[in-house]
């Protein structure tokens, strides 16, 4: 067998080397984005012109797959690469996209797939003129493409950013507003500040309780209050690549002694933290009711007895006295809370933990980097659709975003059956086994659900309160009544 490698492959292996191993979900946005461009320099030789791009069919094991394949002028007797991946994640199930017309699009499904109503209607899509597309393919990186409410103004990075009405928006007489700024702050105290001061008219993410209350003293009547439960979750998730985190009685044992009845009560004054509950958020439709959810090893109402069970989990694994750090987020809402309170539930099991936290972005690159024994993570969705809920526990080898690092055929397999179920009892009834195998599994749990209070100001009109601050943000209906 010849092992002498090819030449232009070894350029490609050599280029490789180059690019600097940088975890891109670890960056902000803006700075992602450059890292990324930067990181396309030493592969500049490479690209050949393209003699032929071939669609085939390939016979496979389970059935035919699809293939392409690319041949490059000059020959062809060339080395081939094989690249081989699964789909496209979200839109993986999606077969073929036609544009019959200007304004239709027919998506063909090669699998039913009950969420693709819902993923198309995402906030994190985007639709780009095709025109501009072939243009510049980078477009999307630094324009502009829509047809909004709102034309760009202005964008100031860690300042602010302006729109102005687009005349030409869709809906005929909308939106109401000549414009908006939006402006960016990072301190709390500032936030209430500009809002009693007028210089603000709505902060719409979500503020603290003790923040609302502050608020409403101020201003009394000249304030608007809103609040809902928030697609929005704190997870404890353990390394399942260090010990004793491998060890499921670790994990359980950690996990049942969490009072969460209990913190939810104390926390609900002073955190944007409020509701206990499952995978899926609750009183959402796939959710599972209050009444089964006191069932679940550490949802009960009887800490004391799950406690018991924690200190003996702990003994069998020969970890009685366990010392941990938890890896935690540097952000007063609802970060520092949590991992206080995490802290003390489990030093009453005998559990010493040192609390641990970092700005953003080496918070996100120890999880990413499994640098971690111990961490608070969150669960942000736009929408109350399981198969976007469940994801995150996916095994790591198919969901990075999955901190624990697992991997676990079973919820893989029951995951996949839920995401093609249409019947809506039996796909609850599959949610409920996999909820089931994330608990009794323990890689990583969720701790509380957050709760969203919205302030705005009383002449702000026409503005629809969510569970996701990541939508009724284009402000088309929004009107003052000044």
């Amino acid at each position: 067998m010849n092992k002498v490698m090819d030449p232009a492959m070894a350029r490609i292996f050599a280029a490789m080397q180059l690019v600097p191993k940088i975890d891109l979900r670890a960056l902000p946005t803006a700075e992602a984005r450059q890292t990324f461009i930067a990181q396309q320099v030493p592969w500049a030789w490479c690209p050949h012109p393209l003699k032929e791009i071939r669609n085939l069919t390939i016979p496979g094991p389970a059935g035919p797959m699809r293939g392409r394949l690319y041949l490059p002028e000059g020959g062809d007797a060339r080395p081939v690469v094989v690249f081989a991946h699964g789909g496209g994640w979200t839109f993986g199930d999606i077969d073929t996209i036609e544009t019959p017309d200007p304004l239709t699009v027919v998506f063909k499904m090669k699998n039913p797939n009950p969420a693709m109503l819902e993923h198309f209607a995402s906030p994190w899509n985007w639709v780009y003129a095709a025109k501009d597309l072939a243009a510049n393919a980078n477009a999307p990186r630094t324009a502009i493409n829509g047809t909004g409410p709102f034309r760009l103004g202005e964008h100031v990075r860690g300042s602010h950013i302006t729109g102005t009405r687009n005349d030409k928006y869709f809906r005929q007489g909308r939106p109401y507003l000549d414009g908006f700024r939006g402006v960016f702050m990072t301190q709390p105290a500032a936030m209430m500040n500009a809002l009693q001061g007028g210089q603000v008219m709505a902060e719409f993410r979500g503020i603290s309780p003790a923040e609302r209350d502050r608020l409403v003293q101020v201003m009394g009547d000249r304030i608007r209050i809103e609040e809902s439960s928030w697609t929005l979750n704190l997870m404890v998730v353990f390394n399942t690549e260090k010990k004793p985190f491998d060890d499921v009685r670790v994990r359980r044992a950690l996990h049942l002694a969490i009072d969460r009845r209990a913190g939810a009560q104390g926390l609900a004054r002073t955190a944007t933290l409020r509701d206990p509950g499952g995978l899926v958020r609750p009183g959402s439709p796939f959710a599972m009711k209050d009444e089964d959810l006191l069932k679940v090893p550490g949802f009960g109402r009887d800490i004391a007895a799950a406690r018991a069970e924690a200190r003996k989990l702990l003994r069998e694994a020969g970890v009685p006295n366990l010392t941990f750090v938890l890896h935690n987020r540097n952000l007063a809402q609802p970060y520092t809370p949590a991992g206080i309170f995490l802290v003390d539930q489990w030093r009453q099991i005998g559990v010493n933990v040192e609390h641990r936290q970092s700005e953003t972005s080496p918070y996100l690159a120890g999880m990413s980097s499994g640098n971690f024994d111990v961490a608070i993570d969150f669960s942000n969705l736009f929408m109350d659709e399981p198969s976007l809920a469940l994801a995150k526990y996916l095994s790591f080898n198919k969901a990075p975003e999955n901190r624990s690092r697992a991997i676990d055929a079973e919820m893989d397999r029951l995951y996949a059956a839920q995401s093609r179920e249409r019947d809506f009892q039996k796909r609850f009834d599959l949610i409920r086994q996999f909820e089931k195998r994330a608990f009794d599994q323990a890689y990583q749990v969720p701790m509380l659900w957050w709760h969203r209070i919205v302030p705005t100001h009383k002449v702000v009109m026409g503005w629809q309160m969510s569970p996701s601050h990541n939508l009724g943000q284009d402000l088309a209906d929004v009107w003052l009544n000044t």
